[in-house]
């Protein structure tokens, strides 16, 4: 039985003003059930070491007392104390130690063929009908709380559907053999990054990256969330999907000055110029 700590709690994310809209920042209510500072910084590392992570379940003991956390994008919940030698306590480890890859807060829309999912490379999931591999880590955010953004680099399968048969409602673009994935929380009422890049390609604007597929994959609210509280006592996010191209190189990365300069120089000169000039018309 969980006890809600807030609907809305990113002012406890230790760096949340890199990864939150101004409406992820709104104040909740005081409520005695916070968790520890190390209790949230664990559970802050632990969602943010891989990206593949939906809630993370926590665990505190003071004493002879025990309580169940549990984190998510939207907020966090917390059992009441329960002495450690009660039959309850004692069932609920049982239950854990024993639970499914999706019930201790994988995130399910991605699957692998290993028992758990803890290294992302090999990792597949479906955007539009289209399937693909995660090759590597380009970026997780290290906030428990929020929109929990993560970026992959990736490659679609030679086994799609789409690439054998092609059957889409609209003419699906070519997809090229390395892409970016991005997967992030969003609130339900944000505007949709998407619909940002169609209106850019629809009117021609260079520099901007290119969107393959998108995806909107999930609500907060249909996932364990949704079974432990009302939706009325939180704010519900939806897990949005961007595929795009193309897959570049940090100019941090170069290593040959000349290199560094001639591509700085370019991309100055050129695509941010041309981006800047088609947005300004």
């Amino acid at each position: 039985d969980f006890s809600t700590e807030s609907s809305e709690v990113s002012h406890l994310a230790p760096n949340a003003g890199s990864d939150q809209s101004t409406q992820d920042s709104q104040s909740s209510p005081a409520n005695p059930f916070k968790p520890s500072p190390t209790l949230l910084r664990w559970a802050s590392s632990t969602m943010g070491a891989l990206g593949n992570r939906r809630f993370v379940i926590g665990l505190s003991i003071v004493a002879f007392e025990a309580r169940l956390w549990y984190f998510d994008r939207a907020g966090t919940l917390c059992t009441p104390s329960v002495n450690l030698f009660d039959p309850m306590f004692l069932e609920a480890i049982v239950r854990l130690s024993t639970a499914s890859p999706g019930n201790l807060g994988f995130e399910e829309i991605l699957f692998s063929y290993a028992s758990y999912p803890d290294v992302i490379e090999g990792c597949q999931l479906v955007i539009e009908g289209r399937t693909f591999a995660l090759d590597d880590v380009i970026h997780t955010s290290d906030d428990v709380y929020g929109r929990g953004t993560a970026v992959f680099k990736a490659h679609p399968l030679p086994s799609d559907p789409f690439l054998a048969s092609g059957t889409y409602s609209e003419a699906p673009k070519a997809i090229p053999n390395h892409v970016i994935i991005k997967l992030s929380w969003q609130l339900t009422d944000s505007s949709h990054e998407d619909d940002m890049y169609r209106l850019a390609e629809e009117h021609g604007v260079e520099g901007v990256a290119k969107l393959y597929c998108s995806s909107r994959l999930l609500l907060l609210s249909q996932s364990v969330r949704g079974c432990l509280v009302d939706p009325t006592m939180y704010r519900d996010r939806q897990l949005r999907a961007q595929v795009t191209g193309p897959v570049c190189v940090p100019l941090s990365t170069l290593k040959d000055l000349n290199v560094f300069k001639e591509a700085f120089v370019s991309l100055v000169k050129g695509a941010l110029i041309r981006a800047h000039r088609s947005l300004h018309n």
